[in-house]
């Protein structure tokens, strides 16, 4: 078995320390000091403003950490990216816990540490979004790796260009998980006047429904399509929404499958409720409230969309932003009122579906370390 890799982040006042637990590390691990610019001696520099996350995602696969020891004392950004527990020297900083002063002790429980899968209180309790084509292709030894239930996304990429041996391989690497699917969605319309687009549409998400069932999923989310530019007519949208996809929302109940409508594009909850009551409000039939979608493209607050969808909230996609993009960041990076949220979580009879939808793999991590952060475990005490 390959020596553990460990990362030792310091400083230049830190830089002796450092050295000598590497050296207590001795040949057991492979361990690498990492420094900002300037300080003498260190494995890897990261430059005048050094960046966790820039050097997990540049790194080779043989390099990554399977523990960091903190020894600087300023954090470096992207501390919270690491897919490994995080000790440091410095209280006001490490995530996973202290660091013994004793550079023997703390050795041991780096190295004790580096053997051990590294699975965070959240990691089991939430949905993470991944693409099917994802998991196919650079993604598989992560599912393998950790137990992660997953979100899978069945695009037009993964719906064309894979076949039934891709499938099969898929359904073995999600056996035994949680499975949730989002169907495909960009430029699909299926509230369209125009009945080529309408076909088309309907015929993308019957084939992903399909392959929802054939996965394992219990639960898909859905986009409406919905532009407002485009669509001013609010019954007539819901009215074509709900001819052209009602038999397809049917046939999912029918299997057992639920189905959430997520907003996008949507300025407030209305659009959400008209296509509901078009459907029917079964107890499978429901809403999904992207907080990021809220944020960036509605013009609602998260409490007004939350009044309009909490009846019948099905999931939550869970990420951040700065109000002025979708940029998929970790909870607490961005401006939502995640205490709020939480407040109004804790409310609920019975929680929706947490889903996590990290656009790179360092904020999976930091999804993870940041929702525990701000919210503690709301699917138990505190």
């Amino acid at each position: 078995m390959p020596e553990p890799v460990i990362w030792i982040m310091t400083d230049a006042a830190a830089l002796n320390q450092a050295k000598e637990l590497r050296d207590r590390l001795g040949q057991k691990a492979n361990s690498l000091i990492l420094a900002p610019q300037g300080v003498a001696g260190a494995d890897l520099n990261l430059g005048p403003a050094p960046d966790l996350l820039l050097a997990l995602t540049g790194c080779p696969l043989e390099l990554r950490p399977r523990a960091c020891a903190l020894m600087a004392q300023k954090p470096p950004k992207g501390l919270d990216c690491l897919p490994c527990p995080v000790l440091g020297n410095n209280e006001s900083a490490f995530l996973e816990g202290g660091l013994p002063p004793d550079p023997g002790q703390a050795a041991l429980l780096l190295l004790e540490l580096s053997h051990q899968v590294f699975t965070p209180p959240w990691l089991e309790k939430v949905q993470v979004n991944l693409p099917l084509t994802y998991l196919l292709n650079g993604y598989g030894e992560l599912v393998k790796n950790y137990p992660l239930n997953l979100e899978i996304g069945i695009d037009a990429g993964a719906l064309d260009g894979l076949g039934r041996a891709e499938l099969d391989l898929a359904k073995e690497l999600l056996a035994g998980r949680k499975l949730t699917a989002h169907l495909p969605f960009k430029d699909l319309v299926p509230a369209s006047n125009d009945p080529l687009i309408s076909r088309a549409a309907r015929e993308r998400l019957a084939k992903a429904m399909d392959w929802a069932y054939e996965l394992g999923a219990f639960q898909m989310v859905m986009h409406l399509g919905y532009d407002w530019r485009i669509h001013r007519d609010l019954d007539e949208f819901a009215d074509n929404f709900r001819d052209n996809l009602g038999p397809l929302a049917d046939k999912a109940l029918d299997r057992g499958l639920s189905l959430a409508l997520e907003n996008t594009f949507e300025p407030g909850p209305q659009v959400l409720e008209a296509v509901l009551e078009r459907l029917g409000k079964g107890p499978g039939l429901g809403f999904c409230l992207d907080v990021g979608h809220a944020m960036s493209f509605g013009r609602a607050s998260l409490a007004e969309w939350w009044q309009g969808l909490k009846g019948h909230l099905l999931e939550m996609h869970l990420h951040d932003n700065l109000g002025d993009d979708d940029r998929h960041l970790p909870p607490g990076w961005g401006k939502a009122d995640w205490p709020g949220l939480r407040s109004r979580l804790d409310a609920q009879e019975k929680l929706p579906v947490l889903t996590l939808e990290p656009h790179q793999e360092p904020y999976l991590w930091a999804s993870l370390r940041g929702l525990l952060k701000l919210w503690g475990d709301p699917f138990g005490s505190d």
